[in-house]
């Protein structure tokens, strides 16, 4: 659960370019993007892209596989639109999901992650 945690580090859950066509596009690109250790398609898909740093993300590429999170098993669903903010809850396949916010700037959904990270 390191590279869960890792990632979860990152993000706020609070409101949150690359354009994707929904919240639940962003976030999945974002945790495809950090466990493939490329920080540029992660910069793509987060809010403050100056804020996401991308030794964690280089460090941290192919975590989830090696904790046994399967990516592709995961659930990226997206929860109540507000606006320009909206959530998604992230489920891997256990009893605990993760809530990641999103806000939507010029069309595109970015995640938002903590800029003290």
């Amino acid at each position: 659960m390191k590279a869960l945690a890792a990632v979860a580090f990152l993000l706020v859950a609070s409101c949150g370019g690359g354009a994707s066509a929904g919240p639940d596009e962003a976030v999945e690109s974002f945790y495809r993007a950090f466990e493939a250790g490329d920080c540029d398609a992660a910069r793509k898909v987060v809010l403050r892209p100056d804020d996401l740093d991308c030794t964690v993300v280089i460090e941290s590429a192919g975590a989830l596989a090696a904790e046994g999170i399967d990516l592709d098993a995961a659930s990226f669903t997206p929860g109540d639109i507000a606006d320009s903010s909206a959530t998604v809850k992230v489920s891997w396949g256990t009893d605990d999901p993760e809530v990641v916010e999103v806000e939507r700037v010029d069309g595109a959904w970015l995640v938002v992650i903590d800029s003290a990270a």
